[in-house]
């Protein structure tokens, strides 16, 4: 009983909200509980693969693949070599590149990696490719977009289940679709929280230096973004100063936490070569 008051309170501050919740039962509150407890539970590895799916295709249906095939080839064989250090054996990582001049990368769940052409120009050398990417690869690995998207479906999930009044909170097909659209509008609309962004440059490079590579030539990416935006308000790279904290305070947390380390391969002249 505490447990189905307790959901009731939750979506009775939700209709404070703007939500519609006149005539509720009480027995469609308890049958909602299932759906709320699935929004918070840990998704199984098929779910997540599924998710990414739908979250992947939202975003590649939003900007397009660019189609450069060795250019993706080239992506793909830096991605795979940072994704083995990640520890996360039963993902299938998977990278491709979107046709946009926007300055960003999105970590899709299920490990859907996707970099903008904008950000791959933006880049100077292999290493810091190889950051970007293990950057991405982080966020999978720290479940950061599936905690975001179990935060936006807490009450909507249950809400869909009081307006349907079917049981179980199964996950199926149209709820996967409706919880990928929220993970698409996590990376799109606002990005992830602050300090997911923090653990995800810090995860990215034990990531990549455990891969070979030095990290010194992340801070340097970081700070000619810094200096980008300190110039520009929009356009490029508006998106993710919108999404992410600034450039300049995660080079300074890198460099406190004594990540940015200048051992290892850079490799610039492979990237001016297979990147360009």
């Amino acid at each position: 009983m505490r447990r189905v008051l307790a959901v009731a309170a939750c979506l009775l501050l939700a209709g404070c909200a703007g939500m519609e919740l006149g005539g509720v039962k009480l027995e469609s509150v308890a049958t909602a509980a299932g759906a709320v407890a699935s929004s918070r539970k840990d998704f199984t590895p098929e779910e997540e693969r599924a998710l990414g799916r739908v979250v992947a295709a939202r975003v590649v249906g939003n900007y397009g693949y660019w189609k450069n095939e060795a250019q993706t080839r080239y992506l793909n064989l830096v991605g795979q070599t940072v994704a083995r250090q990640v520890g996360r054996p039963g993902v299938i990582w998977r990278f491709a590149i979107l046709d946009t001049d926007t300055v960003n990368a999105f970590s899709c769940p299920g490990g859907y990696v996707l970099v903008t052409r904008g950000l791959l120009e933006a880049c100077r050398s292999e290493a810091e490719l190889a950051a970007v990417l293990a950057h991405e690869c982080g966020h999978v690995a720290g479940e950061h977009v599936l905690r975001e998207i179990r935060r936006a479906n807490l009450v909507s999930a249950g809400l869909k289940i009081v307006a349907t009044e079917a049981g179980g909170g199964e996950m199926t097909a149209d709820l996967m679709q409706r919880i990928g659209e929220k993970g698409f509008d996590v990376l799109i609309s606002r990005g992830m929280d602050r300090k997911d962004e923090v653990d995800a440059d810090a995860r990215g490079c034990r990531i990549a230096s455990a891969a070979g590579y030095a990290t010194t030539p992340y801070g340097e990416f970081l700070g000619r973004l810094a200096a980008r935006m300190s110039k520009e308000s929009g356009g490029a790279l508006a998106s993710l100063a919108r999404t992410h904290p600034p450039a300049s305070e995660r080079r300074q947390k890198l460099q406190d936490a004594g990540l940015l380390l200048p051992d290892g391969q850079v490799l610039a002249d492979r990237f001016a070569k297979r990147a360009r």
